[in-house]
């Protein structure tokens, strides 16, 4: 390796799978937060606004501190409330309704950890941030996050107490006839 005058090069940042934890964030602002009345930008800019705010914020997690900037600043509840779901058909008031305020907290908890480098509160710090010899361990954080919310709505969507009257009726039918 000897010196090579008058050579152009240029660096390029190391990448890893922080990239497509940052591009799944975006995509979930896309899915929960635009419509045709609001680009994707527009609420991605919000987001990170939240996310800083939020983590300028007290509180012990970062669901808690959302919940807290979103009740001292009503703009947040407006330009990123559970509203923006159904804008398009149902309107502002039906997904308020739906969507109780301590899940869609988590909701957009979990958005703003996908944003690599945005904030402290973010699963990676950089792009280039992804363990050595395990990529995919990035989105373990993610996984996370999807069960608990899973977990948490299963209730909104699936009618459980109807459910699970009719297994406690047949345990009881069980040990009865015992």
């Amino acid at each position: 390796g000897g010196p090579l005058p008058d050579t152009h090069y240029e660096v390029l940042p190391r990448l890893t799978t922080a990239c497509d934890l940052y591009g799944l964030g975006i995509l979930a602002v896309r899915t929960l937060l635009t419509h045709s009345g609001r680009p994707l930008p527009v609420a991605v800019d919000e987001l990170l606004s939240l996310a800083r705010r939020a983590a300028e914020a007290t509180g012990e997690d970062l669901p808690t501190r959302i919940a807290v900037v979103m009740s001292s600043d009503e703009r947040f509840d407006e330009v990123l409330g559970a509203r923006h779901l159904m804008v398009e058909t149902a309107g502002d008031a039906a997904a308020d309704a739906l969507v109780p305020d301590r899940l869609w907290v988590r909701v957009l908890a979990m958005m703003v950890r996908c944003m690599t480098g945005a904030t402290k509160d973010a699963w990676r710090h950089d792009l280039g941030d992804a363990p050595e010899g395990a990529p995919e361990k990035v989105f373990d954080g993610l996984l996370d996050d999807l069960y608990a919310l899973i977990r948490g709505c299963r209730g909104l969507l699936v009618n459980t107490r109807g459910q699970s009257r009719e297994i406690r009726d047949v345990v009881r039918g069980c040990l009865s006839a015992l």
